[in-house]
């Protein structure tokens, strides 16, 4: 990352322009600046319709217990051990069959997405948050996040959420698991987090809102 950096900074003094998709960016070694922050996107008429009828916590990632240093599978191991689980993605065959689920086409993930209780969210370096994360969120199933501490970087994730209001993140262990039963327990409360954080999201990754983010950015150069 430092050394992008070092490189945008040489195309500065000639025009470059730079588009950031979070404020945590300003973080990275050697930052060269910015002109604007835009967020990624999504479709809240896609990712929409959560239910969590299924008493289940999941996560989405491709090869995570291989990539250990970038998705923290050990953490999504000890935080969900004990509770019905299922990780989804490419390239998992190393974990346990008993809780793989395979990869998932498009319309699978978004139905996974609407019928299960949980998500479980690690993070993945070095982003400061990321489509799964935002696919989650809009879609509203309720969401337990990782602190910066466990993910070791600096993520927005813990700047995004209210604890207990729209999500729920932490750098203990023993709470993450709390925060897992209480959900899977608890639906009413499940049923307010999951309507919180999809407002939330819409509010920061509405497509109609970027877009114009976009256009208005480009009307300026």
């Amino acid at each position: 990352m430092e050394g992008t950096e070092r490189v945008l900074s040489e195309y500065r003094p000639e025009g470059l322009k730079i588009v950031r998709y979070s404020p945590i960016e300003q973080f990275i070694p050697g930052f060269s600046g910015g002109d604007v922050t835009i967020r990624f996107y999504k479709d809240p008429a896609e990712y929409k319709g959560w239910t969590g009828e299924k008493k289940q916590v999941i996560t989405v990632a491709q090869a995570m217990k291989t990539r250990e240093d970038a998705l923290k599978f050990s953490i999504f191991e000890a935080c969900t051990r004990g509770f019905p689980r299922t990780l989804y993605g490419f390239s998992n065959q190393n974990v346990s069959e008993v809780y793989w689920g395979g990869a998932l086409t498009y319309p699978e993930l978004k139905r996974t997405l609407r019928e299960n209780r949980v998500f479980f969210y690690t993070c993945t370096f070095p982003a400061p948050y990321t489509m799964a994360f935002m696919e989650a969120w809009m879609t509203g199933i309720p969401i337990v996040a990782i602190g910066r501490t466990l993910a070791g970087f600096n993520i927005e994730v813990p700047d995004l959420m209210k604890n207990g209001i729209n999500g729920f993140t932490s750098d203990s262990l023993t709470e993450l698991r709390e925060y897992v039963a209480t959900l899977l327990e608890d639906y009413e409360l499940a049923k307010r987090v999951s309507s919180e954080g999809r407002k939330k999201a819409i509010e920061l990754f509405d497509k109609d809102k970027i877009k114009e983010q976009w256009r208005s950015f480009f009307e300026s150069l």
